[in-house]
């Protein structure tokens, strides 16, 4: 979705030797070869996200989960090693994959990419025994055969729209993704980051349990109220 991370337009995440650290076992699916994730552990949503660059702020780490809503240039690092990141993530409740951008003025496959890329993170993750909710991320219709593959279906996803409803056309497609998420996966529970419009979310208010979350930005702006 257009502006959903950086303003400046799409910063594409570089090439990362992504078959250095997904776990050897791992299952993929689709001519992409998506790796596939595993059911979360679910004991219901966590009190708080905290942002991945953001972990030492945190002073009730179990009771959060880390959440990667961040410029690419921010989620990179994890992509290139995540065992760097297991022990700090570890503390957590549990762990929302990189959100890495996908536009809809990006190249077909570079979108493909990061959602490749986010979800062998995943996948690593839960290799190494953290809780792993999946993000799911598309720009359009054209995503949807990429966007929904490897993430467990009746159980619990992440979205964020913070930044990806700004018009008339974004929302549109924002609101037909969501739509089409919870006809495909199903999930039972939707963690929701950034804000909730009625225009978008009303119309799926009933089809799972949606929990929201403010983004950073909307939180400064309470504590300045």
């Amino acid at each position: 979705m257009i502006g959903a991370h950086d303003e400046s337009g799409p910063v594409y995440v570089s090439p990362v030797n992504a078959r250095s650290w997904i776990p050897h076992d791992a299952e993929f699916v689709g001519p992409e070869q998506i790796p596939v994730l595993q059911p979360p552990r679910w004991h219901g949503p966590p009190e708080r996200l905290c942002a991945v660059d953001k972990l030492g702020s945190d002073r009730d780490p179990g009771s959060a989960f880390v959440h990667g809503y961040r410029a690419d240039r921010v989620l990179e690092p994890i992509a290139r090693n995540p065992g760097r990141y297991v022990n700090r993530f570890s503390k957590f409740g549990g762990v929302i994959t990189p959100d890495f951008s996908v536009y809809r003025n990006m190249p077909r496959c570079e979108r493909v990419y990061h959602i490749r890329v986010a979800r062998g993170v995943g996948a690593y993750l839960q290799s190494r025994g953290l809780q792993v909710i999946p993000s799911v991320r598309w720009a359009d219709q054209s995503d949807y055969d990429v966007a929904f593959l490897g993430v467990p279906v009746n159980s619990v996803v992440a979205v964020s729209a913070h930044g990806c409803i700004a018009t008339r056309e974004d929302r549109h497609h924002f609101r037909t993704g969501l739509i089409a998420l919870l006809d495909v996966l199903q999930p039972h529970s939707v963690l929701v980051h950034g804000p909730m419009p009625a225009d978008v979310f009303d119309v799926v208010a009933t089809r799972a349990h949606f929990t929201r979350y403010p983004s950073d930005i909307e939180a400064a702006h309470r504590k300045a109220a």
